[in-house]
């Protein structure tokens, strides 16, 4: 599967997904080869094994609590991990965007926890690298 995504998005006819708001009805614009690159990402990631990044194993119980470190609410969470419709585009770029923009870990933590916060961080920022940029 994630060689079939990659095929995908080093496509030359990938377009860019324009600015806009995760829940905005510009979503409906976003080109439909664009979208399933965003929820075959959110599948992999919130899968039973993860993804490796950079030698860490992300999943979602390591998301779910590096979201609760940083102050977000069960409810946001599992608005994000689980949202009622798994083909749900706008909560997958929200997910990315969620990690991407996560702060810095509270002071105090041990390198091993900093670290994989940091490829949770890495890892949202593939949401640049699929066109899904909101400043």
């Amino acid at each position: 599967m994630t060689s079939s995504l990659f095929e995908l998005a080093i496509k030359d006819d990938l377009e860019i997904i324009p600015s806009f708001l995760p829940y905005d009805d510009a979503m409906a614009e976003v080109p439909t080869n664009t979208q399933h690159a965003l929820r075959c990402v959110r599948r992999l990631v919130l899968g039973n094994t993860g993804v490796n990044v950079g030698g860490f194993q992300i999943t979602a119980l390591i998301i779910r609590r590096d979201l609760e470190e940083s102050g977000f609410t069960n409810s946001t969470i599992d608005n994000l991990l689980d949202p009622a419709d798994p083909q749900d585009t706008a909560r997958a770029l929200s997910l990315l965007m969620t990690m991407q923009n996560l702060g810095n870990p509270a002071p105090g933590s041990t390198p091993r926890f900093c670290a994989t916060w940091e490829a949770l961080r890495n890892l949202g920022s593939l949401r640049f690298e699929l066109g899904g940029t909101q400043e």
